[in-house]
């Protein structure tokens, strides 16, 4: 039995969770900062407000390995803004989640200082950590589920067992690492597809693990969405295989000159990828469709919150 859609809208109720009054979490992703603001009441996530900036960090560390000096500031001015923006309206608490790009970079571990400045905390996320936040933020903590969270620099998946075990795994083929190496080049798509399709084979060949859930859900897969399902509003939706291949062979069937003006739209970096990711990873594991969530990855926090024993 799948996920219902009110889940997946983000309103399942969760079982003994605590109010916790509106959190303020910045989503520190290696290509957009998302500000967060939102809070548990009587048992249900409740998002007050969602912001975001584009910081391109991943593409900036990509050049020497560190983050820029330049780059830095823009982050010291960012989390502030955020933070005054927050406490304007009613932040009682504050927290930061910085992902790939930070653990890569050799002085990713500066913003943690820059945190402790503008008074948000800032954790840098391991492969593990992260891939459990993702999996709170699809699911609300419910057992015996495959996540999906499929971001700039990396592709997070992770399944919980219902004694509570966990298991996920990282690879980096996000979708604007794997746009510029299949798909910016490329003539045509199925150029891209079938160089995309090679490495999702050789890097997550073997998921076992990620198979036979009670269901499939994912996080970071707006665009893609909105590509295929052709809605402006689609959390809570679902990709079907077939619909989504049949996209795919369409685009297949492109020639190199409506490729090319294909690469001009507007967010197709986000969506082309993502086309690959999901069909593969609905194959693999055996699934007929994907959940769509429409949340970001630092929702995880707040949830985490609300579930931890009050002292």
């Amino acid at each position: 039995m799948g996920l219902s859609a009110a889940m997946l809208a983000g309103m399942m109720t969760m079982a003994g969770a605590a109010d916790t009054g509106r959190v303020c979490i910045v989503d520190m992703g290696s290509n957009t900062f998302k500000l967060i603001l939102g809070e548990i009441a009587g048992g249900t996530y409740v998002e007050r407000q969602v912001d975001r900036k584009t910081m391109g960090v991943g593409d900036d560390m990509a050049k020497t390995g560190r983050i820029s000096e330049g780059k830095l500031k823009d982050i010291e001015g960012t989390l502030s803004d955020f933070r005054s923006r927050c406490e304007a309206n009613g932040a009682v608490a504050f927290g930061a989640v910085a992902t790939a790009a930070f653990r890569e970079a050799e002085n990713g571990r500066t913003v943690v200082d820059i945190g402790a400045r503008v008074r948000i905390p800032v954790e840098i996320a391991s492969e593990e950590r992260e891939s459990a936040l993702a999996y709170l933020t699809a699911t609300d903590g419910a057992g015996n589920r495959a996540v999906l969270d499929n971001g700039s620099r990396s592709i997070e998946l992770v399944a919980k067992n219902q004694d509570g075990s966990v298991r996920w795994k990282v690879v980096n083929l996000g979708y604007r690492a794997a746009y510029d190496q299949y798909f910016k080049n490329a003539e045509t798509f199925a150029e891209g597809y079938d160089a995309m399709s090679a490495a999702l084979a050789r890097d997550l060949g073997d998921i076992p693990f990620f198979a036979g859930r009670e269901d499939f859900v994912g996080i970071e897969l707006d665009e893609m969405a909105r590509f295929v399902l052709n809605k402006k509003n689609v959390g809570g939706e679902r990709i079907k295989l077939p619909e989504l291949s049949k996209q795919i062979q369409q685009l297949k069937r492109q020639d190199a000159g409506q490729f090319s003006a294909l690469k001009k739209v507007d967010e197709i970096d986000r969506v082309l990828p993502r086309l690959v990711a999901v069909e593969y990873l609905l194959k693999k594991g055996g699934y007929q469709s994907v959940g769509v969530v429409s949340r970001e990855l630092g929702v995880g926090l707040i949830i985490e919150a609300g579930m931890k024993p009050k002292s």
